[in-house]
């Protein structure tokens, strides 16, 4: 596999493990160190299905840079992308829906294409 697609795909994993830590373990302020809502909040999604989503990020981004041979499926590197990148649609979708900024979500998934593209035998 290219150097390229290595790179691709570790930044990929960082930002979607960023991404989930921040849903399920970060504590919420604001500028001023103030408490302020969590960001599931801010969403009006459900906590659980919050977490839910956070875990998924945690473990899809822990899938794409482990090697498979560590997992002992060859194939699990390409469903975790896949997964990382039906969370990204659907978050693009679910923005779209309340009129709010979605080409962040959508330029991720492009990034997760290239790697479920890059990987391919």
């Amino acid at each position: 596999m290219s150097t390229f697609v290595w790179t691709m795909q570790i930044l990929v994993a960082g930002l979607f493990l960023y991404a989930g830590v921040c849903t399920v373990f970060a504590k919420s302020t604001n500028a001023e160190g103030v408490a302020a809502e969590p960001t599931w909040k801010l969403a009006r999604l459900p906590r659980e299905l919050a977490y839910v989503i956070g875990l998924a990020e945690i473990v899809g981004a822990l899938c794409l840079i482990l090697p498979a041979e560590l997992l002992r499926w060859e194939l699990i590197q390409q469903f975790a992308a896949g997964g990382l990148a039906l969370l990204a649609v659907s978050a693009a979708i679910y923005h779209m829906r309340r009129r709010e900024p979605s080409s962040h979500m959508l330029a991720l998934f492009l990034l997760v294409l290239f790697v479920i593209i890059g990987r391919l035998p």
